[in-house]
């Protein structure tokens, strides 16, 4: 029989395969997965096989694809994924209900009529170094701003990028700022080519046009930057605690006002982080992360796939605390948390979600775990 984690991590791949998501470790462990499906370790004594239950999931979802099937031939491997995917989605939807004894707990509704609250999106402000203020999803694809120093337009991808190339040594430096509010992520290449993606509660203040021997930015919240090299002029990241510095590199800022550290995860390249309020410094590489409380650095093996899970539009939580967890939530679905017991905050989650979901289904699944219980009232959330 399946324990929780296993059926949170089919739940998961499973939201994977129909986002068209997965990575080629993911497909891979899903066709493992797959090939091991007929282990009567799986089910308990039901009117129905799995034999009997991958069939009728089968022809489900072939019939609903109306695809013609032939017997005595091969099933084509789209069909037999598309039959694993029904499997895996059987076992998102149904839980411990079919493969174990254990009832699925259920989030505890207000009595009214109530809203579904929906994920966040693509939402943010640009600011012009002429004060406007620009809706970014409202505006239409194209140019954002007719005045030649700034030259910026919204992609057909719903970005916003600035004319490539833009380098300048004279005149005085314009500044643009990016925000994006609760709810929402948002993706701009500068005009070096640099490509940042902002998360949630986030800002990024930056030159329109770098100039000079070096390229400075200043980040609040979260970023994933990817770097364009250019080893005459180094790439700086501040924010409130720190400096990032780098010549070409792809690494992640996590660095929230309300988060007890700061921590820069490098993916590839090398990057130097440096405390503002300190003389600490440290070197990173591939594969390392910084954490930053107050003055002090510390260095360890980081978690890219968790540091970085957001930029995939996942959850991935690993023996993280509750408290920890429901501030991220917080962000994404523009929601207020509150808890009947300051015990609650410290307890541990394991869990990978997709982030597309409502916000119901994802405190359904933490509620699996059977150490908490939620409440939804209006656009706050109360932990029991």
């Amino acid at each position: 029989m399946p324990d929780n984690k296993q059926v949170n991590r089919l739940r998961f791949l499973a939201d994977k395969w129909l986002s068209g998501r997965m990575s080629a470790t993911e497909k891979a462990e899903f066709d493992q997965w797959y090939n091991t499906f007929d282990d009567t370790t799986w089910v308990e004594q039901r009117d129905e096989s799995v034999e009997e239950l991958r069939e009728r999931l089968y022809q489900n979802i072939i019939s609903r694809q109306s695809v013609p099937v032939t017997d005595g031939k091969q099933i084509p491997l789209w069909a037999k994924l598309s039959a694993a995917a029904a499997i895996l989605i059987f076992i998102a939807v149904t839980g411990w209900l079919y493969f174990g004894k254990q009832p699925v707990t259920q989030i505890t509704y207000q009595p009214k009529p109530y809203k579904e609250i929906l994920p966040g999106g693509n939402y943010a402000v640009l600011k012009l170094s002429n004060g406007k203020q620009i809706d970014l999803d409202a505006a239409t694809k194209g140019p954002l701003s007719y005045d030649k120093a700034e030259a910026v337009s919204k992609t057909t991808d719903g970005a916003i990028a600035y004319q490539k190339g833009r380098v300048t040594d004279g005149g005085a430096m314009a500044y643009n700022e990016i925000a994006t509010k609760r709810g929402g992520i948002y993706t701009v290449t500068l005009a070096d080519g640099t490509k940042v993606m902002l998360n949630s509660s986030s800002s990024l203040r930056y030159p329109v046009a770098f100039k000079g021997n070096q390229r400075r930015v200043q980040l609040t919240g979260e970023g994933y930057f990817e770097v364009a090299k250019d080893k005459n002029k180094p790439f700086i990241v501040e924010t409130a605690q720190q400096s990032v510095t780098v010549l070409g590199t792809h690494f992640n800022v996590n660095s929230y006002a309300d988060e007890p550290s700061v921590k820069t995860t490098l993916l590839e390249g090398k990057v130097k982080v440096a405390g503002l309020n300190s003389s600490n410094t440290e070197i990173l590489q591939p594969g390392q992360q910084a954490v930053l409380m107050k003055t002090k650095f510390s260095v360890k093996q980081a978690d890219i796939d968790e540091a970085t899970a957001w930029t995939n539009n996942d959850f991935i939580f690993r023996n993280e605390t509750l408290e920890s967890v429901m501030r991220k939530i917080s962000r994404w679905y523009d929601v207020d948390i509150t808890y009947q017991q300051d015990a609650q905050r410290a307890l541990r989650i394991d869990a990978e979600i997709v982030k597309s979901k409502k916000l119901s289904a994802i405190l359904s699944i933490l509620e699996e775990s059977g150490k908490v219980h939620f409440k939804i009232n209006d656009r706050s959330i109360v932990v029991m």
